[in-house]
């Protein structure tokens, strides 16, 4: 399953991550985070499903390159 992490150091909180995959990434307070369905102990890291591409999408529409998919 792949790893997603969001680095809210970086983060702008544009919410392009959430246009493109609203089903793992929301924007709570001006930063993205991880839905509550996919994160781990941490609002910023959490695995999802092998056939969630949106992710992929996510990572390469985020501004700031404060996605990462692995």
């Amino acid at each position: 399953m792949p790893k997603v992490e969001i680095n809210q150091d970086y983060c702008s909180g544009s919410g392009n991550c959430m246009a493109v995959c609203s089903e793992v990434f929301e924007v709570v307070n001006g930063l993205s985070q991880i839905v509550e369905e996919y994160r781990g102990d941490d609002i910023t890291e959490g695995t999802v499903p092998e056939d969630m591409e949106c992710v992929y999408k996510a990572e390469k529409s985020c501004p700031f390159g404060s996605i990462t998919v692995e």
